[in-house]
């Protein structure tokens, strides 16, 4: 009983001990001294200035985005070795930043980082190609791809589905570089050049079905015209794809009844996020000539 009482007494004062020194060195400082762990000295928070912060949040969007002629901003993008536009290289120099999502949408989820680079293999190595997923990842989600276009990373790809515009070939020249610009993912074949600069791709003269009332007389009205290159420059292609619309030309129905209640296109052409997609607009989207000229928006 005297050694248990002893005990007791001894753990009191310990108890006192490490009231007392929590007291005097403060609860974090005092456990990290006897667990070893990280004081947080060196890891305070720092305070951001209200300024800064505002800057980064209302960021004044690249010049580009100012230029609504098809010429002007063609000739402020960077060629390829083919001459089309290299949307990757326009996105690393900063000459462009496209929104992730549309406004008012949640942001995507932040896919930085995601290396996940594939090299297929041949029997001749001038056909080994690489797909990186990680330049892939700034544009597009993964639900942008999978399971519609890539059903499992078992499937077949052969340039004669790509050239038909299956596989890798619904963005590849459609919007995205030419399948003809071999080295982009033979990596083994020397770099084709041509000194012309060629226009944007990805311009959709969409087709007209019945009227539906929308239109009094059809003949009297131009086809609509949709630029992707004017699009592309301000958003990436996940903030439309392909959530609003299917990644496969002529999926889509369009109607202006459609628009009117903010679906497809109305989703931002709505008179505050971008110009209003009513009849009282009919020639920004209706017009002759090729969609994004300098006749046009």
């Amino acid at each position: 009983m005297e050694i248990r009482a002893r005990r007791i007494e001894t753990g009191r004062w310990i108890v006192v001990g490490l009231v007392a020194l929590l007291g005097s060195l403060g609860c974090a400082r005092a456990l990290s001294g006897f667990f070893d762990l990280p004081s947080g000295d060196d890891k305070k928070p720092v305070a951001v200035p209200r300024a800064a912060a505002t800057e980064v949040e209302v960021a004044a969007p690249p010049p580009i985005e100012s230029v609504l002629d098809r010429k002007q901003s063609r000739e402020l993008l960077p060629d390829d070795s083919m001459g089309g536009v290299d949307w990757v290289a326009a996105l690393r120099e900063g000459l462009i930043r496209p929104r992730p999502g549309l406004p008012g949408d949640k942001p995507p989820p932040d896919l930085t980082g995601f290396r996940y680079d594939m090299v297929f293999e041949s029997d001749d190595p001038e056909y080994a190609a690489s797909f990186p997923h990680s330049s892939h990842v700034e544009w597009v989600d993964c639900l942008s791809c999978h399971p519609k276009i890539f059903p499992s990373g078992h499937t077949p790809i052969t340039m004669d589905a790509i050239d038909e515009g299956e596989l890798c070939g619904r963005c590849h020249s459609q919007v995205a570089f030419s399948s003809e610009t071999c080295h982009r993912c033979h990596f083994n074949t020397e770099p084709e050049t041509d000194d012309t600069k060629h226009d944007f791709m990805g311009d959709i003269v969409l087709a007209r079905g019945q009227p539906g009332g929308d239109v009094t007389d059809p003949e009297d009205l131009p086809l609509s015209r949709f630029p992707h290159w004017i699009h592309r420059i301000r958003y990436q292609c996940r903030a439309c794809h392909p959530g609003l619309f299917d990644m496969r030309a002529g999926a889509a129905v369009i109607t202006m009844a459609e628009m009117s209640a903010g679906k497809s296109c109305g989703r931002c052409h709505n008179g505050r996020d971008a110009f209003r997609a009513q009849v009282d607009n009919c020639d920004r989207c209706h017009y002759q000539g090729s969609p994004g000229g300098s006749s046009s928006p």
